[in-house]
């Protein structure tokens, strides 16, 4: 589910069982971020949505919840658009990720960071964390999904100056200050990260040039005179050779 407003564009990501508790923190963080005030809450007819709890919410806030008529969709449409799109683009991010489908909540996290933080044509090419926190959004942290990572192992879990000082991992997500990373089948957060990542690589995105000085390179190979070029054929080795 996203909860987001029209005018920023903004989603995120939340557990349905945390429904009431969440939509208590996100009124009050928007009022005190925004200095305005929530009016509506439109949702489908999801019993998450419609119970006493949600109801007894949004009647002490003054909110009025509007849910929409069942299975017209285009009613809810912008909330709808957007699960497809934090959909399609979690299981891109699981797949460049290379792990299993147990970890697709943080990728649906790491969809909408992603989104925050990326131009949106409809808002004039802005993000939709600049609209809503007026200023641009610091992208410093962002490296590719997925990659493998070292994590530093505190001072403080090492027993003796023998143990490790570094953990494995994978990039399963970003926050502000830091890293979500998987090690050892448990998610961790954390600042202290190197990268690495040995099968990346980098393909220029005008491979028209490159292949036509490939082909100049040849070509002025081919033209040199055999007999200017030495060749000791004593200590010209096979890679089968060297391979054996």
């Amino acid at each position: 589910m996203s909860l987001k407003e029209k005018w920023h564009r903004m989603s995120g990501h939340i557990d349905f069982n945390k429904l009431k508790v969440l939509c208590e923190e996100y009124v009050n963080l928007v009022e005190n971020l925004t200095g305005k005030g929530i009016k509506e809450i439109r949702c489908d007819n999801g019993t998450e949505y419609i119970n006493k709890n949600v109801a007894d919410f949004v009647k002490n806030c003054g909110v009025y919840l509007r849910p929409c008529i069942p299975y017209v969709h285009a009613l809810n449409g912008t909330a709808e658009r957007y699960n497809n799109i934090l959909l399609d683009k979690a299981c891109c991010l699981q797949a460049q990720a290379r792990v299993d489908r147990r970890y697709w909540p943080e990728c649906i996290n790491a969809a909408a960071y992603l989104t925050n933080q990326s131009p949106a044509s409809t808002i004039e090419r802005r993000t939709p964390f600049e609209i809503f926190f007026k200023k641009k959004p610091d992208v410093s942290n962002l490296t590719l999904y997925g990659s493998r990572v070292f994590t530093r192992v505190l001072d403080v879990r090492r027993r003796s100056k023998w143990d490790r000082k570094a953990d494995r991992g994978i990039l399963l997500g970003y926050t502000d200050l830091g890293y979500r990373v998987l090690v050892n089948n448990r998610v961790i957060v954390t600042r202290h990260v190197d990268f690495f990542d040995e099968n990346i690589k980098v393909i220029s995105l005008r491979d028209d040039k490159l292949d036509e000085a490939r082909k100049s390179g040849e070509q002025n190979i081919a033209s040199q005179d055999d007999a200017n070029i030495p060749v000791n054929e004593e200590n010209v080795v096979q890679e089968d050779e060297v391979a054996g």
